[in-house]
């Protein structure tokens, strides 16, 4: 492991003097991310706004910046049901970096992207979830005009003289969204790119499963309802426009054949030629 850290030290720091240019990007992007890999049909869209810093080497550029996303759900009928689109929306922060391999002359350029990002804000926080079953399945329901929790009969209690008592997922949270894409940096015009990258995506999802009759308040028996864990496998496709600036100003064009001759506290200079 100290080897690793040394041979790991060692490119970066040969990397960091290496370094040519440091310049701003600011890229817009959206992305689709679908829970296709073992056909469950959860698929989400994406569009948001990365800016830091590019690191252009010799052979390669480095991208790294802070990212801001909204993402609402974006589903297709699937066993069956149809989920409301866009019934989820949500805020997601976290970081991007990128690796762009050859010269930042060439225009075509291959691109690696690793995404990771975790919601800070959610419309959708104790809404009901349905689940048929087929493995982590998770699909959004129109919870603001027909709540679909499903209605299991029992024997009748005092409490309940019905016998019927209702049962449904509720969403939590999505603590983490990571990706790592791959694809191709398109140069169009001086400064503007276009890129276009797939790849695979690991999606964390935190739900709520609870009963209760008519009458009880939900809101109250999920402060004490079992928080769980989902792992959802993505295929993730994205495309955006970086643009790239830089505040260095141009070195001025020295003087040819100048000296400078002390003159008491000045000092004067003298071109020749």
């Amino acid at each position: 492991m100290k080897t690793f850290l040394i041979i790991l030290i060692c490119v970066f720091s040969c990397v960091l003097f290496s370094q040519t240019e440091t310049r701003i990007f600011i890229d817009l992007a959206g992305n689709n991310s679908s829970n296709v890999v073992f056909g469950k049909g959860f698929s989400t869209l994406k569009l948001g706004i990365t800016s830091g810093v590019q690191l252009d080497f010799n052979s390669v550029s480095e991208t790294i910046g802070i990212s801001y996303q909204r993402e609402n759900n974006f589903e297709f009928e699937k066993y069956g049901y149809v989920s409301p689109n866009f019934t989820y929306k949500s805020n997601f922060l976290g970081i991007s970096n990128n690796l762009l391999f050859l010269s930042p002359k060439k225009r075509f350029r291959p691109l690696v992207k690793i995404n990771i990002l975790t919601e800070i804000k959610s419309n959708y926080k104790g809404g009901f979830l349905w689940d048929n079953d087929r493995g982590n399945l998770l699909t959004l329901e129109n919870y603001n005009i027909t709540p679909s929790s499903q209605k299991i009969t029992t024997s009748p209690s005092p409490n309940n003289p019905a016998g019927h008592y209702y049962t449904s997922n509720f969403y939590h949270s999505t603590p983490f969204v990571g990706s790592l894409l791959v694809g191709c940096d398109i140069r169009l015009v001086k400064n503007l790119h276009l890129n276009l990258s797939l790849g695979y995506g690991l999606r964390v999802m935190k739900t709520q499963n609870t009963q209760w009759i008519n009458g009880e308040d939900v809101s109250q028996k999920l402060k004490t309802s079992p928080i769980e864990t989902h792992y959802f496998h993505m295929l993730d496709c994205q495309f955006g426009l970086n643009y790239t600036f830089s505040f260095k100003k141009k070195d001025k064009k020295p003087m040819s054949n100048t000296t400078l001759i002390p003159c008491g506290s000045f000092w004067a200079t003298v071109g020749f030629g």
